[in-house]
């Protein structure tokens, strides 16, 4: 069920190469060999359970080590800022609810000053920076929700870097409508520039510059790992992607539609999206018109895609899922949980 565009794939495959692939190695042979010898996996850690959709569509469910906590990672899962929540019991009103950034190798990991509720992040590759959507508490605000407190209190979106005060690239009160929300916060590879939806319009960030520009109507950008694309769902519903550079678009999947975003892998090898399906193409191929969509993995190189998930009316698609290089080190990683003061 090949259903990416054959020029697509010539022009984002082109110059790159898989070593180590066999070429008559199937789809679904080369995912089954990737999720059991490297742990190639997608996460989504939003509170408890965490659930972990293997490569080849094997679904593992375990409890989140970090109880209520959610993490959004960078691709390849090298970087994760994690929201961090105890369960009422652990004295909420003298917990505060940090962003915890976890940086790969031995950069260390840092704490974003205050607090922040309600909160959609994402993470640089390399964990210096960190851009997040949310009401945000400034240290020594207050965390109890009175008049006073709310008046030191900062809605809008926001970034910070290591070792550097938090910046709003806009604030806003509190939007009543889904829509206007910033449901997607995506890095590009240098660091230098974060994608984001808002309003129906897509938007890059520049961090130097400190200025955003429009790039496309749409929701839920992903930057591809090389840097060259930002992928997103269009207003349409179809899978689309800009050139970070010239800001050209390019349709990705003809006319199919998308449930929710473009999900690069680390490697840029495969990418992960669910597909709508329709009614009478559900009956024509014996499936249970209950379905409203299936989750497939497509290999960029020749379009090759396999389904790794049936999506009932009432999921949640693929949203809150990020790819990882290895889901069971970073487990283990997560595991170790960070300390907050007067929460241990």
């Amino acid at each position: 069920m090949a259903i990416i565009s054959r020029q697509v794939i010539r022009i984002i495959a082109a110059g790159l190469c898989f070593p180590g692939f066999a070429a008559s190695e199937s789809l679904l042979q080369e995912l089954q060999r990737r999720a059991d010898n490297e742990g190639l996996a997608l996460l989504h850690i939003h509170g408890s359970p965490v659930m972990i959709l293997r490569s080849n569509g094997e679904w593992i469910t375990q409890g989140n080590p970090r109880e209520l906590s959610s993490a959004w990672l960078s691709n390849g899962g090298a970087a994760a800022v994690w929201s961090v929540h105890y369960p009422l019991q652990h004295s909420p009103w003298s917990c505060a609810s940090p962003l915890i950034i976890e940086s790969p190798g031995n950069l260390g990991n840092w704490t974003l000053p205050g607090e922040v509720i309600n909160a959609t992040a994402g993470v640089s590759p390399e964990g210096k920076s960190v851009a997040f959507y949310g009401t945000y508490k400034p240290p020594g605000s207050g965390m109890l929700n009175t008049m006073e407190n709310r008046s030191k209190w900062v809605n809008g979106l926001m970034f910070a870097s290591r070792g550097t005060s938090v910046n709003a690239v806009f604030t806003n009160p509190m939007p009543k409508r889904p829509d206007h929300l910033v449901s997607s916060i995506s890095w590009s590879p240098d660091g230098s520039a974060f994608a984001y939806d808002y309003q129906g319009k897509i938007y890059v960030f520049d961090v130097a510059g400190k200025a955003s520009r429009v790039v496309a109507s749409g929701s839920s950008p992903n930057w591809s790992p090389d840097g060259h694309w930002i992928a997103f769902r269009t207003a349409e519903g179809m899978a689309y992607a800009v050139d970070a550079s010239t800001g050209r678009g390019r349709d990705l999947f003809g006319r199919r539609q998308i449930l929710a975003g473009v999900h690069w892998s680390p490697d840029s090898r495969y990418v992960m999206l669910s597909e709508r399906l329709g009614f009478l193409s559900n009956l024509l191929h014996l499936r249970s018109p209950l379905w409203d969509g299936v989750m497939l993995v497509i290999r960029v190189e020749d379009g090759e895609s396999v389904p790794i998930n049936w999506i009932g009316l009432d999921s949640f698609y693929d949203n809150g899922f990020d790819w990882v290089s290895d889901y069971r080190a970073f487990m283990n990683q997560a595991a170790i949980k960070p300390i907050v003061p007067r929460c241990q």
